[in-house]
């Protein structure tokens, strides 16, 4: 029996795996039918008027070491807290809603991906995994969680996604919300703050978007992890790992950065 699950991993995530894996453990890669598989070639920020495009490369430039090591939370992250919001101040206004995972990617420029889809099995129910494999450590960087602070909504639209949006992961600041937006098929998919609309905030920035109907087909709760900090345990079997992705597309992290992930979740201190 697996010892760890890797729930609707990132490139990122499969590396951390395969440390665990090379430790000794039982490992098993899932991916959970509630989520549609989002795949992206380029991402795309809109912020304070402008654009910045992070593409796609077998080699991107690496994440500095002092923005990406910290592991867990202790008594002084909150001045590694206040860093991260100067830098984040630094890049402009409207990165008031960014987080680390953001000011990285605006530092690198760039991201890679990786055929996730050949290392996993079927899709299964998170609940399905619960049963099944009830001492299992669960790691994941996303899951459906109704005490989440975010959402992802999925629509049906009446223009062509494919020649609005391509095959692109968009990130789009307006002054009090920071939206993700991509297509899956004919679906348009955004993830932002629970308590929002995104359709309406998207239309702050792009007002040609209110000429066109949007039918919410979907909608789930969501929680992430986009702390300063790697390690998030949301209960003693459930993990969520902020390990500096935007679903399929990763940002290239040092070496010891998977390593030190990937000997935590090993250390009996996490059980």
């Amino acid at each position: 029996m697996a010892e760890f699950i890797f729930l609707n991993p990132t490139p990122n995530l499969l590396k951390v795996a395969d440390y665990v894996k090379f430790s000794g453990r039982s490992v098993r890669i899932a991916s959970n039918n509630q989520f549609p598989p989002i795949t992206s070639a380029n991402i795309h920020f809109f912020h304070g008027g402008t654009y910045s495009t992070a593409r796609k490369s077998p080699n991107p430039k690496e994440v500095p070491a002092d923005f990406c090591m910290k592991m867990k939370k202790n008594i002084f992250n909150f001045l590694y807290g206040r860093k991260i919001r100067s830098e984040l101040a630094a890049l402009g206004e409207s990165f008031g809603q960014g987080n680390i995972t953001d000011l990285c990617l605006m530092k690198t420029q760039g991201v890679y991906s990786h055929d996730i889809k050949s290392t996993q099995d079927e899709s299964v129910t998170h609940q399905t995994l619960l049963n099944e494999y009830p001492n299992s450590f669960i790691v994941t960087g996303y899951m459906e969680s109704l005490s989440g602070t975010e959402k992802m909504q999925m629509y049906d639209t009446d223009f062509s996604l494919r020649e609005a949006f391509g095959n692109d992961f968009f990130v789009v600041f307006t002054k009090n919300d920071r939206i993700e937006v991509c297509a899956h098929g004919n679906r348009l998919i955004t993830v932002g703050r629970k308590n929002t609309e995104h359709i309406n905030a998207l239309a702050e920035t792009f007002p040609m978007l209110k000429q066109f109907s949007f039918k919410r087909v979907k909608e789930l709760v969501i929680s992430r992890n986009r702390q300063p900090w790697a390690y998030k345990v949301i209960d003693k079997r459930i993990i969520l790992l902020n390990d500096f992705s935007y679903f399929s597309l990763s940002l290239k992290l040092p070496d010891l950065w998977y390593e030190k992930a990937g000997r935590l979740l090993c250390s009996e201190k996490l059980r």
